[in-house]
């Protein structure tokens, strides 16, 4: 009686031994493949990547490839990858995010903001999503649901300066003019060095006419870039609303001089690594 169970037995342990197998060479391609990757060896990287999907596809190493393409610019390989990602589990919310940033770089807002939207319901709390959501309403021109999201971001991650950063652009955009200084104040303190704030509080002081003080701002964000001309003309316009000319009206734009942009915050979000975030002139998001 042993003899015959332990022969029905023996072709149930192969396939898992040989399983057990596949696990093991999987995860030593992925662990090159992230070593690679934080040497930013991205070739290299991505090889690893789909010897491990070769091996055992996961979902976890699809949106690790997925990454890696993104940084890359590639942004169509990421998507694909991300997409591959989400087929071996819907609940993915770090796919979905980076599947939002692909859309966004490929100019598919409608897409994009489905996928953010889509991460948030399986995560709410991801302030960098709900601060890409603002960002697709922004560049839309919904400039009250931009303004939802970007409190949200803030509220998730109040130790970030860009969130309220952005929360103040769109509430002088909104002519919110007190709430946009309270805004871009906060954001000051949590990130005195950051030239674009002085200048974002410059313009604010200047739609309320507060010309001198709009001065001091321009002056403490050119002490922090002197290199840059923008901040250099939005002195000299304050002078001359000071002196009474109409210089609110005159004042460098983002058309001109990309004196407001939203402040950008990329971040992949890879379920196995770090965040990545990049910072420009006015509210934040992906690049």
């Amino acid at each position: 009686g042993r003899s015959k169970t332990a022969l029905r037995a023996r072709p149930t342990i192969a396939p898992q031994i040989e399983q057990i197998a596949d696990v093991a060479a999987a995860t030593v391609e992925w662990e090159k493949a992230k070593a690679f990757a934080a040497a930013n060896n991205h070739t290299s990287a991505i090889q690893a990547f789909q010897r491990s999907i070769a091996i055992l596809p996961t979902s976890v190493v699809w949106t690790d490839l997925a990454n890696t393409y993104l940084k890359l610019k590639s942004h169509q390989k990421a998507a694909q990858a991300y997409q591959q990602a989400l087929l071996l589990n819907p609940d993915n919310s770090a796919a979905y995010f980076g599947l939002g940033v692909a859309y966004q770089q490929m100019k598919q807002p409608k897409e994009a903001l489905a996928a953010y939207n889509e991460s948030l319901r399986l995560k709410p709390g991801q302030a960098d999503a709900h601060n890409a959501v603002g960002l697709i309403h922004y560049e839309a021109k919904r400039y009250e649901e931009a303004l939802k999201s970007f409190v949200s971001a803030s509220s998730y991650a109040p130790k970030e300066a860009v969130y309220p950063y952005n929360k103040g652009s769109i509430l002088r955009k909104l002519g919110r003019i007190e709430e946009a200084f309270a805004a871009l104040r906060e954001s000051i303190r949590l990130a005195p060095d950051k030239p674009e704030t002085y200048n974002e509080l410059g313009l604010t002081y200047a739609d309320a006419k507060k010309y001198p003080e709009a001065i001091l701002a321009y002056q403490q964000a050119a002490q922090l870039d002197p290199k840059s001309a923008i901040y250099q003309a939005n002195i000299g316009i304050a002078r001359l609303g000071c002196a009474g000319a109409q210089g609110s009206g005159q004042r460098q734009r983002g058309g001109d001089h990309e004196t407001h942009r939203l402040a950008h915050r990329v971040s992949m979000r890879p379920e196995t690594g770090a965040v990545n975030r990049q910072r420009r002139g006015a509210p934040a998001g992906t690049q």
